[in-house]
């Protein structure tokens, strides 16, 4: 599931014609649980809030079922079989232009905040981002939001960015501590 937030900031002044852009991806996360898509439990309450002030696509698929290759595409707006072979071999190719070399071309700044796993640095999507952090292997939002806030926070007022925050929160072990794992056990 990807949220994306164009024109917020956190003191970030942008004007129309560049605006910041904010890139959630939740690992493995189905949006079909998510309040904002219409499931009624209340599980999301923070990221309905930030879906209600975001842009969202509501009909947007994921291109493969590797991380690597799914944001590859994201990044590329190229079908996975463009960019490499799928497994542990895939490396973005060096030449292929990414989303965040495009907008660094236009005076963004470009800083993404990974889970690691699939998206650490060496898969290649670590290309054009001014700032590339992964966390230990699939690292949750724990790991990505502190360092994503702390550099939002010295971000240049006057220059629009491209930010990139990314969780394995919904990934396996698919259990999480009492009582988040135990919202789907029947009591």
């Amino acid at each position: 599931l990807v949220l994306s937030a164009a024109g917020c900031a956190r003191g970030v002044a942008a004007d129309s014609a560049h605006p910041s852009i904010l890139l959630v991806s939740l690992d493995t996360f189905r949006a079909d649980r998510l309040g904002a898509f219409g499931h009624s439990r209340g599980l999301t309450p923070n990221l309905d809030a930030f879906a209600a002030e975001s842009v969202v696509f509501e009909h947007a698929y994921a291109q493969a079922n590797i991380t690597s290759m799914s944001h590859g595409s994201v990044f590329t707006s190229r079908y996975p079989s463009e960019l490499g072979a799928p497994g542990p071999t895939f490396r973005l190719d060096a030449t292929t232009p990414t989303l965040a070399g495009v907008l660094k071309l236009y005076g963004y700044a470009t800083a993404a905040f990974t889970a690691g796993g699939h998206l650490a640095p060496g898969w290649g999507l670590e290309r054009g981002f001014d700032t590339f952090t992964a966390s230990p292997p699939m690292g949750s939002f724990w790991h990505t939001i502190p360092p994503a806030l702390q550099w939002l926070d010295a971000h240049a007022a006057a220059t629009p960015f491209f930010l990139l925050v990314h969780s394995y929160d919904a990934h396996a072990p698919y259990l999480d501590p009492a009582p988040y794992g135990l919202a789907w056990v029947d009591p």
